[in-house]
């Protein structure tokens, strides 16, 4: 058999600096092309943001749309995805095709409503009955023995009811079935008159705006209190008060977890914090408030024009958009009429008034305004850039704005 011959291993030298070199040149051969991929993409979207800023309409087309018969007391609103509708003889919940998912009957003189992100709160305002449900109906039913004037809902069902009888406050806190959790009383001759509350979104928080004339002269107090470990050990869970002379404060609220706005018609406060709310920050009007509306992130106001100049001083209101700390972020004057205004999902500003319909970007750009051949209920932005529904008088319709 012939001999194999076996050649012997050899050492192969490797410049290591040289392979690092490489290995570093590869790299950043990479890290370039990733930048100009995200580069590219970050100014597609800052381009398409402009634009969607920037461009206007006046029109529209219809894409497809659905009969619906309502009241004509009928209240819309949005929910998880669908639409509330609620009259005085009960609510119903769709989705935006108009499928029913739920109903509830029940009936009410004047049905007031309030939302959080998972549950909905229904009461009867002057009455003695609430509900509360969710994305699949009914959770809890509350008789009251009191005429309520408030109910707010946190976001894991907490429902605090403010309720008002010859003169005395009473504040009832329930969970989502129903079941009473605390209460109590405001007298007027000792602590003053409930004018409005506050529940945040953990539920774990109140506020309370009293209205206090005990000594001859008005004065607004803003109690907190916590239910959760932070108000255990205080009198009443009381963490902390503040008082306002010569003001009145009939409207507060939580725009999330641990921030809260109280309105009056001289100022709106900004308070923050987590365990002692505090405040932050105070902004004082220079003219008549007429509408306030806020989401978690935003804030809106509307006021009297008395103060612009210039080719706009033929505006009628003017809009001031803040951010949920009190920072100003645009200023705008209009002309539009409107009976109601909004923040819309996407957080643009809806104005409102019968078939009329006017959209303002953020940033205070009218976006679009038309005179429909119905009236306007409510709008949602589409799932398409420049497309809405549209809840008009017996009919919802998508449309393409152009």
């Amino acid at each position: 058999m012939a001999e194999i011959k076996r050649q012997p291993f050899q050492t192969i030298h490797t410049d290591l600096e040289e392979l690092d070199r490489k290995i570093r040149e590869h790299r950043l051969k990479i890290a370039r092309r990733v930048g100009i991929v995200v580069g590219a993409v970050l100014l597609f979207l800052l381009l398409f943001y402009v634009i969607n800023q920037l461009r206007t309409y006046d029109g529209h087309k219809v894409k497809s749309s659905y009969e619906r018969q309502d009241t004509a007391a009928t209240t819309f609103m949005t929910f998880q995805g669908g639409i509330l509708k609620y009259s005085n003889d009960g609510a119903f919940y769709t989705d935006i095709s108009n499928d029913l998912i739920w109903n509830q009957a029940y009936e009410m003189e004047n049905p007031m409503v309030d939302l959080s992100k998972k549950y909905i709160a229904i009461g009867d305002k002057g009455g003695n009955r609430a509900y509360i449900l969710d994305k699949e109906g009914l959770c809890g039913k509350i008789e009251t023995t009191k005429p309520i004037v408030r109910i707010k809902v946190a976001n894991q069902g907490t429902l605090a009811i403010l309720m008002e009888d010859e003169g005395v406050g009473y504040i009832k806190i329930c969970d989502n079935s129903g079941k009473d959790l605390a209460e109590g009383e405001f007298h007027a001759q000792n602590s003053g008159y409930p004018l409005d509350i506050a529940l945040s979104e953990d539920g774990e928080k109140l506020a309370v705006s009293i209205l206090d004339i005990k000594s001859g002269v008005v004065k607004t107090v803003i109690s907190f209190y916590n239910f959760g470990s932070a108000g255990q050990k205080k009198i009443d869970n009381v963490v902390a008060t503040y008082e306002y002379d010569d003001i009145v404060i009939p409207q507060i609220e939580y725009i999330n977890n641990d921030k809260m706005i109280a309105v009056s018609d001289k100022n709106i406060m900004f308070f923050e914090g987590t365990k002692k709310p505090q405040e932050k920050k105070k902004i004082k009007f220079d003219s008549r408030l007429r509408t306030f509306f806020f989401n978690d992130k935003y804030i809106g106001m509307i006021f009297d024009n008395e103060n612009s100049g210039g080719n706009k001083k033929n505006d009628v209101y003017c809009l001031k958009t803040y951010d949920n700390r009190g920072g100003l972020i645009k200023e705008k004057t209009f002309s539009r009429t409107y009976r109601k205004a909004e923040f819309l999902d996407n957080n643009e500003i809806c104005l409102i008034n019968n078939n009329e319909c006017t959209i303002f970007t953020l940033r205070g750009v009218e976006k679009y305004h038309e005179a429909l051949d119905k009236n306007v209920y409510k709008i949602l932005p589409g799932n398409i850039f420049g497309s809405y529904i549209f809840i008009l008088e017996g009919e919802t319709a998508e449309m393409k704005l152009k």
